[in-house]
């Protein structure tokens, strides 16, 4: 990775944290999606996507993935045999691609640093307790909202929090280890990092 590219995914995380405020429904090709919120990721969670938990991709795993996020996902087997259907046209590398940057995009602001150790509380009622109690939003409001403006809300929240006890608050996402790596490997004397 060059200079050029850092900068380029620099102006495309910067354009993806200003768009998800608008929550405008994206597309892939003519099938409508909505920006992932945390309903989609507890049913994609649930249904074990390797779009999210990594491994083997099947056809069947990027369009379940599709149909959950799309405008058109009900519970009805029916309309969803009718979207696969639809599906069939397109090529399944072009679909996981889209999908992979659509991940990409929802997980954008989202940290990275993770613990070894299993939390006891399950991942969405930390989202759920920290909306409801800082704004006093009912469960359903807050499992819409798609995932970057989460992310960018509980940040927010954080760096509040954080500021009124006297600490700054840090945080490492994706885009700051890519950066981090380039860096390091730009600085790096035998090239390994």
């Amino acid at each position: 990775m060059d200079k050029d590219q850092i900068d380029a995914l620099l102006a495309k995380y910067l354009s993806w944290q200003s768009e998800i405020w608008l929550n405008i429904p994206e597309s892939f090709e003519d099938i409508k999606v909505l920006n992932m919120n945390l309903k989609h990721l507890l049913m994609l969670d649930g249904l074990e996507s390797p779009f999210l938990k990594g491994g083997k991709i099947t056809d069947t795993d990027a369009y379940l993935f599709l149909w959950v996020v799309s405008e058109d996902f009900t519970y009805n087997k029916k309309d969803r045999d009718k979207f696969f259907k639809q599906l069939n046209k397109f090529d399944t590398y072009s679909i996981c691609k889209w999908i992979e940057e659509y991940v990409k995009k929802a997980f954008a602001e989202s940290d990275t640093m993770t613990t070894k150790t299993k939390s006891q509380t399950y991942f969405i009622a930390y989202f759920v307790d920290c909306f409801a109690r800082e704004y006093g939003w009912r469960i359903d409001e807050i499992m819409q909202i798609p995932l970057g403006i989460a992310f960018q809300l509980i940040t927010t929240i954080n760096e509040r929090n954080y500021a009124q006890g006297g600490k700054e608050y840090n945080r490492v996402t994706d885009l700051d280890n890519t950066i981090n790596r380039w860096i390091l490997k730009g600085n790096s004397d035998n090239g390994i990092l």
